[in-house]
């Protein structure tokens, strides 16, 4: 599977590898640059760290935003709500037509969709962005 939109925007934990999810596809699509980049320390994965990088011409995005969620024993409900609060901002500076985002805490079963889902749904424009959620085999509309 590889991700098709203008943005994509996934969360990093800052001690927890191999990356998992849409940061490990990212990851093995654009041949272990994220893996290079944590490993040289340009992005660690901490806590409200983030990473803007070009997706082409590995994948079919423009752009790729990472935020760091910092330690994984210290994510909480309320740690994934000002995460996800950070990549929405960071996201509409981009002004982007579509987005596909792996909602934090996603990749390790840290958080349930039931929970994770309203999140996204109330920092969105609906009117003005598409945005659909990637979660292991499916994939949500938020429009």
């Amino acid at each position: 599977m590889q991700p098709q939109a203008h943005t994509l925007a996934c969360f990093v934990w800052q001690d927890a590898r191999p990356l998992r999810g849409l940061a490990g596809i990212l990851d093995w699509e654009m041949c272990g640059f994220l893996s290079e980049a944590l490993r040289g320390e340009q992005f660690r994965g901490l806590w409200r760290e983030s990473l803007l990088v070009g997706g082409r011409p590995y994948v079919g995005a423009q752009w790729i935003v990472l935020v760091g969620l910092g330690n994984l024993g210290a994510f909480s409900k309320e740690r994934a709500q000002e995460a996800l609060c950070q990549m929405v901002e960071l996201v509409r500076g981009l002004v982007p037509t579509d987005v596909q985002i792996e909602l934090p805490g996603r990749d390790r079963d840290r958080l349930s969709l039931d929970i994770a889902k309203p999140m996204l749904a109330n920092l969105c424009d609906t009117d003005r962005d598409r945005w659909t959620i990637i979660d292991r085999s499916e994939s949500l509309s938020i429009r």
